[in-house]
Parts: C-alpha cells; structure tokens; sequence
C-alpha cells in the first residue's frame, strides 16, 4: 500500500499503529494473516534501494576521473607554466606583483574550465537520451533523467572549482619568478617542478589504477553472468502474456476454457514446434510464496522466503527446455485426477527433503495449525529456471497443473523453428479469435528476457570502462609530458652519452627506466587504493572477489606497458637528433 503521513506523525508511531492493526488482522484471519507484520518505509528508498549503491559506485568513479583530468590539466599547465617563467620574471622585474601574476594565471585556467565546462554540459545534453535508454531498470522510476537546473548549477560549480585543483600550483609555482633569475637557464624551480610533475604522474596513475581495477572486476563479472545456465533453452521462444478481464471471464471454470482454447489454436499453427502456459516465467518473478508442511512431519524450518509457487499447462517442461531430473512430467491423468499433484524444482528438493527421495511424498501448503487443506503428491523434480535475475540464485518452486490451480493472468510460451515475430503474430491472430477485446502484453522472447537481466551489468560496465579508458590515456599523456620535458632539460647530458658511444637502444633504456619510477610508484599506490575501495562494492559482483588477483594483475600490466610506451616514444625520438647539432646549441 501507498499512504501519505499526517504532518506531525513520525515514521515510529505510524509503524506502531500498523503494527497493532496487523496483529488485530492476524487474530481476525488467522488463515491468511498468521505471522503476517507490516513494514513502513519512505517511498523514495523503497524505489530506488536496488539502484542506490550502483549510482553512488559510478558517482564515484566519475570523481575519480574529474580528479584525475585535473591533476593531468596541472601537470600540462605546469610544464607551460615552466616555459613561460622568463615572461613571468619579465612581469615582475616591471612591477607586478606577485598575487596579480597568480590573479593572471588563475583567469587563464578559468577560461580554460569555462571552454571545457561548456563542451562538456553541450555533450551531456547529446548523450542523456542514450544513457537513459542503455540504463534500463537502473534508473528508479520515479527519476526524471534530464539536464536541469541542478544539473547547471553543478556544472557552473565543477567549472569554478577546477581552475583551483589544476591552475592553483602552476599559477603559484610561475609566479616565483624573479628578474634576477633571467638568465638562468637551469633554475632550482625547474627541478622543483619536475619533481611536483613526477608527482601528480604517480597520482594520475595511482586513480587509473582504481578505475582499471574497478572495471575489470565488473567486467570479470558479467562474464561468468554470461556463463550462468538459466535453467531452460531459450533459443527461438517467444513469451506473451494474456489476461482475461474477471467481468468476462468471472469464473475458473470459464478461465481455464478460454486458456485452454488458446493453448489449442497456437498448438495448431504451422512453425509452432511446442507451446505451454504458465503463471510466471522465468526471470520475471514469481510473488507466489506459502509455508509448507511434509506429511508426517514437524513444520519446516530455515525456507524463510517461503515456497514459490507456479501454475502452468501441461506442456511446461518441454516448451522451455527445461530438464527432468527425477519422476515424470505432467499428463492427462494430473487434471482429473482427485489426488493432486506437484513437480518441484531441485532447490525445493534439496531444501525440503533434504537429501530423500521426494517422489511419492506428500506435502500441504499453508500454516500447519489451519487444518483441512488438501494433500498434493509430488511427482517429479525438474532443474532449477532462474526466477529473478541470472544473478540470484533460484528458490524453492512448486509446479501445478493450470486444471488443479487456475491463474489470471497466464505467459504464454512458444518454441519455434522459425523468427519468433512470426509466431507472435500468428498468436495474436488466434487469440482475436477467441476474444477480439483480448490483448498480448509482455511480448518479448526468452532471450531477450536474459539480455534485460544482463542490461544493468552491461551499462554499469560500459561507463566504468569508458571511465578506465579514458584514465588509461589520460594517465600515458601525463606520463609523456613529464618524460618529454625531462628529455627537454637532459638534450645536452644525452647528446654527450651519444657523442661518447652510447647506443641508441642504451639511452632509451635509461631513460624509460628513471621514467617509470612515478608509474612503478602510482601503481602500488593504485593497488592499495584499489583494494581498499573495492570492498565496499563486493555486493555488486558476481562470482568474483573484491581482491581478485587476475584483475588486479590486468591493471598493472596495462598501465606498466602504457607507461613504457610514454617514455620510449621521446626517449627514441631524442636519440634521433643530431648530438653535435644539439652540443653546438647548447
């Protein structure tokens, strides 16, 4: 139920107050209300509870890589920053003072923020409807995803605040400058830099690490999502679901001719290989759950969601492939039969039977102490079809037959040698012949029902591995620069080791191997923070650990092979000039 609170009434004393009417209910209607609480939570967590940790996961990661971008914008502008220090002691020399040069310098930034912040807000408005579509149930209901105000005026914030995390420490590091420092040409501030830029290389590595991490743990997951058997074939099933409206249809007994009717006519059209009905289907749910008690024995403990039930036609099994494990399938014996009878899942057989044979036992649904419910024997035990999600294991289900147990609404299941579109619209046509007012909702086939299960991996997936490319070439550019400007600095050292005989192939080792130190340094860092951060997000993982050592190992090796790459590139670029044209310069 859905209720608005009176102003002064707190969540507590209206949770009393349904607690004492449930226990007035329980005593009222003991057949159905026993053991039956009630719990009252505000509306917004109860909607958007399963999303809430995996929004927060990627607001975090996008943190991650505005910090990252910032300290890579730093380490570019601080290289800058040291090629303009004669103008900057130009400046002062005329008098400028020292916080005017930084005011300068943090305009530049600004402007700079305000070019990104703006392209930036521009392909937020471009890409939203994508995401949106790509997000699927990720995104609770009740969210309108649009670039509103809030959305501007976080932007118009980030914009202000990034000039500060990526100019402040050039800006303030340029304005040291002084005149007498003219005509110097290797200043104490060049060194000082060159250390501050090593590192933000360290912490620029450091983050992609985190993200690198993060993303192959997921992607690491929705394999083994992937190779999870949903417990029945889906290739070529498409699956409808028809309800009859009860003013038409007021009885079972009308119910189950007009199901049956249907059941026959898609039974009979050409390209139908099997068709079955049930009344929940696989990875849809299913909100039918009882207490349960064997013959001849005390009440079950430890089932504590209860016993899943499903009501479902004849054919069932064979239409969704699903495998017998013991006993026999449904036939027409089960309908007129006055004994009842039940096929269970293997869950159900190994929680309630708990290693005995279940065939031939028999078994009451319902509180033990409400007395004249019926036996129902149960006949066979077929494998487990995941109810849920491929990511939550399969409960305890109990199968009936639709002539024992009438429900409405009914999915409709067919299993065809052709395009399953086809089938679906010769179902409607037969269904429109039984009941012109009669609609098909729910048109989807089985294997589009799994790609939905999946979609909530695949876009969280997809944006955090976007997030680890981007750091990943966000983090070999940072590298580059450094290692550039170092070269830069070191062209006369170099030129004299090759005027002297050093090999080219010996310079580029050198200098890839002092290169790698803030990289060899950002990844243990990275590491660290990475498994320090990753337990926060086990729940969101499926069949792997937090600390898993293949993902781990991954990040390490990629940003170790992209972190050579950035060093060698100028390193063999350096080798490549001229030595005596660069000692003449010199």
């Amino acid at each position: 139920m859905v209720a608005r609170r009176k102003p002064r009434l707190t969540l507590a004393q209206a949770t009393f107050d349904m607690e004492r009417i449930a226990r007035s209910l329980e005593r009222q209607y003991p057949e159905t209300n026993e053991k039956m609480g009630i719990r009252i939570e505000p509306l917004q967590r109860s909607l958007a509870h399963e999303a809430r940790p995996s929004l927060l996961l990627l607001t975090g990661a996008s943190a991650l890589l505005f910090i990252l971008v910032c300290a890579n914008i730093a380490n570019l502008q601080l290289g800058r920053a040291l090629a303009r220090a004669p103008e900057m002691a130009i400046r002062h020399a005329l008098g400028a003072r020292r916080g005017r040069l930084v005011r300068q310098l943090l305009i530049e930034s600004l402007v700079l923020a305000t070019i990104g912040g703006g392209l930036g807000l521009a392909l937020a408005v471009l890409v939203t409807a994508t995401l949106v579509r790509l997000a699927g149930a990720y995104i609770p209901v009740f969210a309108t995803v649009e670039v509103d105000r809030s959305v501007l005026l976080c932007t118009v914030l980030l914009t202000l605040a990034s000039p500060l995390l990526f100019g402040l420490l050039p800006a303030m590091t340029t304005s040291r400058s002084r005149s007498g420092r003219l005509n110097e040409r290797g200043p104490a501030g060049s060194r000082r830099a060159a250390s501050i830029r090593r590192a933000l290389v360290a912490v620029e590595v450091a983050l992609s690490i985190v993200l690198v991490v993060g993303s192959m743990l997921f992607l690491r997951s929705l394999v083994q999502l992937a190779q999870v058997d949903p417990g029945f074939t889906p290739d070529r099933v498409a699956a409808v679901k028809i309800t009859l409206p009860p003013a038409q249809y007021p009885t079972p007994q009308a119910q189950l001719a007009a199901f049956t009717e249907i059941d026959r006519r898609i039974r009979n059209q050409p390209g139908v290989q099997a068709v079955a009905a049930s009344s929940s289907v696989a990875l849809r749910g299913s909100s039918w759950t009882f207490d349960l008690t064997v013959e001849g024995r005390a009440p079950l403990d430890g089932l504590e969601h209860g016993i899943r039930h499903a009501s479902i036609t004849a054919d069932y099994f064979r239409t969704m492939g699903i495998r017998l494990l013991q006993g026999r399938m449904f036939d027409e014996r089960d309908g007129s039969n006055p004994q009842r009878t039940l096929i269970v899942n293997d869950s159900f057989a190994r929680k309630v039977f708990r290693g005995e044979n279940p065939i031939g036992k028999r078994v009451r649904f319902g509180p033990p102490e409400v007395p004249g419910r019926p036996l129902v024997e149960v006949v066979g035990v077929v494998a487990d079809e995941r109810q849920d999600a491929m990511d939550r294991p399969a409960e305890p289900l109990a199968y009936e037959p639709i002539a024992q147990k009438v429900q409405n609404p009914l999915t409709f299941v067919m299993r065809t040698g052709l395009e399953p579109s086809a089938v679906v619209a010769t179902a409607r046509r037969q269904v429109a012949l039984v009941d012109k007012d009669l609609a098909l909702t729910s048109v989807a086939t089985l294997q589009a029902v799994i790609d939905e299960s999946l979609r909530d991996y695949r876009f969280r997936t997809l944006l955090l591995t976007s997030f680890a490319t981007m750091a990943l070439l966000l983090a070999g550019l940072g590298t580059y620069g450094v290692v550039a400007h170092l070269i830069s600095q070191r062209s006369r050292e170099l030129a004299i080791r090759q005027a002297l005989g050093a090999r080219s192939t010996e310079l580029v080792r050198l200098v890839i191997s002092q290169g790698l130190g803030p990289v060899a340094a950002g990844t243990v860092a990275g590491l660290g923070t990475a498994a320090l951060i990753t337990s926060f997000i086990e729940s969101l993982l499926f069949g792997v650990r937090a600390v898993d050592p293949t993902a781990y190992a991954v990040a390490a090796a990629l940003l170790a092979c992209i972190g050579v790459a950035a060093c060698a590139v100028p390193a063999w670029r350096a080798t490549r000039a001229d030595s005596w044209v660069l000692l003449r310069e010199s």
